[in-house]
């Protein structure tokens, strides 16, 4: 899966992008939690993540909506 934030350049215009940084690092760490041991949350560069998955299609339907 891959994640794009919308709206995150109108964050980091207004806060700075120390805050952004910040801001994506704790995305991160909430998106890697939910996952548990089912994938991993990467950063792959600017504002958007890539989400490995790893199950059956039924798990993976439930955790892609609590992803989102």
């Amino acid at each position: 899966m891959l994640f794009d934030p919308t709206g995150f350049k109108g964050y980091t215009d207004a806060c700075g992008p120390p805050a952004g940084d910040e801001l994506l690092a704790e995305l991160g760490s909430r998106l890697n939690a939910v996952l548990g041991d089912r994938g991993t949350a990467y950063r792959v560069g600017g504002d958007e993540f890539c989400v490995v998955l790893a199950g059956d299609g039924e798990s993976l339907d439930r955790l892609a909506d609590a992803l989102d």
